[in-house]
C-alpha cells in the first residue's frame, strides 16, 4: 500500500510552520484519504 508525502520547499517555511501544517492534516484528513497523495504545505 503506497502513502501519502506531504512536501513544501526548502526554505519557505520554519519548522514550527511545517508541525503545524502537518498537524492540521492530521487533524483533517483521515489516514485512508493520504494514501496516493503529495500535499503540500
Amino acid at each position: 500500500m503506497s502513502q501519502g508525502i506531504a512536501y513544501c520547499t526548502q526554505g519557505s517555511r520554519t519548522i514550527g510552520q511545517m508541525i503545524h501544517s502537518l498537524l492540521l492534516l492530521y487533524e483533517l484528513m483521515r489516514p485512508e484519504e493520504m494514501i496516493g497523495t503529495v500535499e503540500f504545505l
